[in-house]
């Protein structure tokens, strides 16, 4: 996101942007973005640890930062309150990346296999019935975000089409997250997505 009246990742040389933290995905992700635009991320802009602020409308209001990560319905608030517009995706320069995950115990695993499957079957079903009638889960949505139904409307219907409702692994995506982590200086040598994937 960009405070106005940034238009795009080419306006942030000389601005002030927000990350998580050093060293966390979004220092990766910033550089990559302003790479792809020939900004020098370590000398042309102000990368600023946000830390528990992150995803904080405030660090817009009070001009802490003029750009910054965000995640809807966050994304829509802040345009709705004029604070910002969208200048650039991280999924346009990632678009295989596995962007979430759902985690089980080795023990239930084990032990509970049948309750992990039932309860990813109802999980799924509920992103399918979500994706087939999005305009009857804007109160709920409202409600548990604490955003209007306008903005979670907005929120959910950007991005909709890209979900992913089946719950599946993305293997690609996934190796391709773990070469971000790599690049982050992480040692990923001892990984074994083998043994430490179970689809269910």
């Amino acid at each position: 996101m960009g405070a106005l009246p940034i238009e795009s990742l080419s306006d942030l040389s000389g601005k002030r942007i927000g990350i998580l933290s050093h060293g966390s995905c979004d220092h990766y992700f910033i550089r990559r973005l302003l790479y792809c635009r020939g900004i020098d991320s370590e000398t042309a802009v102000e990368l600023v640890p946000l830390g528990p602020l992150y995803g904080d409308l405030q660090v817009f209001a009070d001009a802490t930062v003029d750009a910054a990560f965000m995640v809807e319905p966050g994304v829509a608030a802040g345009e709705k309150a004029g604070l910002f517009r969208v200048i650039g995706r991280v999924g346009d320069y990632f678009p295989r990346y596995q962007w979430g995950i759902i985690l089980a115990s080795i023990q239930w695993l084990d032990e509970r296999r049948d309750l992990v499957s039932r309860l990813m079957t109802a999980f799924r079903n509920a992103c399918r019935w979500i994706n087939d009638h999005p305009e009857d889960t804007l109160e709920l949505g409202g409600d548990i975000f604490k955003v209007n139904k306008s903005v979670f409307r907005k929120a959910l219907l950007r991005d909709l089409d890209r979900w992913q409702i089946n719950a599946r692994i993305d293997f690609t995506g996934l190796h391709n997250a773990l070469k971000i982590q790599e690049a982050l200086g992480i040692a990923i040598d001892r990984i074994d997505l083998a043994q430490m994937v179970q689809q269910v």
